[in-house]
Formats: structure tokens, C-alpha cells, sequence
């Protein structure tokens, strides 16, 4: 949300798009200009840590392929985990 915010001070607005590949990605609109970040960006979610960590686990294979996809396609990956901080991890 932050970031939000810093964007939007900036006379930007940022929209958050269905992706090819993770779970979405993000366009940006300058004044008259819209700029699709779809095939360069792409943000894959993960509600908690325990998701996370099912990925490296149990779901690994499938996660791999998936990264190897966005891999693939010269896409960057952010993953995010939303309900989980390192302080979590012990």
C-alpha cells in the first residue's frame, strides 16, 4: 500500500492485471500512457508460510515448473508471502 501511495504522489497510478504465468502483474498509467509491466513482471502469491513452505515441500515439482515457465518467458518473479515475516521463520 505504501507503494501505492509513493506512485500515486508521483502522478502515476498503478493497476494490478491478470498475468500469463503467477498469479497477476501490474500496468502503470502516466498521464496519457499506459504501461503494461504483463510480460516483464509477474508476482506470484502465497497466503501464509505454511503455503509457502508446502511448495518446497509436498507441491515442489509443480512450483519448479511453474518458475521454469516464468523462467522461460525471461519474466522477473516477486514472490510474496502476505500473512508471514522472517521473525516467523525460526
Amino acid at each position: 500500500e505504501s507503494h501505492r501511495r509513493s506512485v500515486q504522489r508521483e502522478g502515476l497510478q498503478l493497476s494490478p492485471i491478470e498475468a500469463k504465468r503467477g498469479d497477476y502483474s501490474f500496468e502503470v498509467t502516466a498521464g496519457d500512457k499506459l504501461i503494461s509491466f504483463a510480460d516483464t513482471i509477474v508476482i506470484e502469491r502465497k497466503a501464509s508460510l505454511e503455503e509457502c513452505a508446502n511448495c518446497f515441500g509436498g507441491d515442489r515439482e509443480r512450483f519448479k515448473r511453474e518458475f521454469d515457465r516464468i523462467k522461460e518467458n525471461d519474466t522477473d518473479c516477486v514472490l510474496i508471502i502476505e500473512n508471514g515475516s522472517l521473525y516467523d521463520i525460526r
